[in-house]
């Protein structure tokens, strides 16, 4: 194992975005389709609408016949473990986290999608549960930045990549997805 999995450590990966407008990536050899349970953490960022972005993801993943597990259950299930929000989630807390929610893959994300953003960047995380292992990642410019409709937006954004992955899943990356 790597070590402690800090999951604030991946939510800087909207900070390090391309300078495309998007892009997407499967790690090689892994299949989204054989992970049926996905837990989908609230984002971080300063939009504040991060736990609507999650919701939404949510919904989305459902939609397409996933079985979710909401961002409140998983945070309600990492404070029973004595977690807090910005804690390092270790080999160990995972497996706890796995066993009492049965998620198989977590999403987590983060968006800079603020008023005062002179760079609105996103990113999406997919962590199977079982070994921290990033599954599949997404880094885009955020659409509707700012507006009530944003959260519905974004969520399009990084299913879309997930669906374009899914459909290539034998291809490693996919760059420049056209958002």
């Amino acid at each position: 194992m790597r070590g402690a999995l800090t999951l604030s450590l991946f939510l800087l990966l909207g900070g390090c975005a391309s300078s495309q407008d998007g892009s997407a990536k499967l790690t090689k050899g892994v299949r989204l389709t054989q992970y049926r349970r996905i837990g989908v953490m609230p984002f971080a960022g300063r939009s504040g609408q991060g736990k609507e972005i999650a919701e939404e993801l949510a919904k989305a993943l459902f939609k397409l016949r996933y079985s979710v597990v909401y961002g409140r259950q998983l945070e309600a299930a990492l404070g029973q473990l004595g977690i807090r929000r910005g804690d390092s989630i270790g080999a160990q807390t995972m497996r706890e986290l796995r066993r009492m929610t049965r998620v198989e893959a977590i999403f987590i994300g983060s968006v800079d999608c603020g008023i005062r953003s002179r760079n609105p960047r996103g990113s999406a995380v997919l962590l199977d549960a079982s070994n921290n292992r990033v599954l599949f990642e997404v880094r885009f410019k955020p659409e509707g930045c700012g507006s009530e409709d944003s959260p519905k937006a974004i969520t399009r954004q990084v299913i879309n990549a997930m669906r374009s992955t899914m459909t290539g899943e034998s291809e490693d990356s996919i760059g420049g997805i056209g958002f």
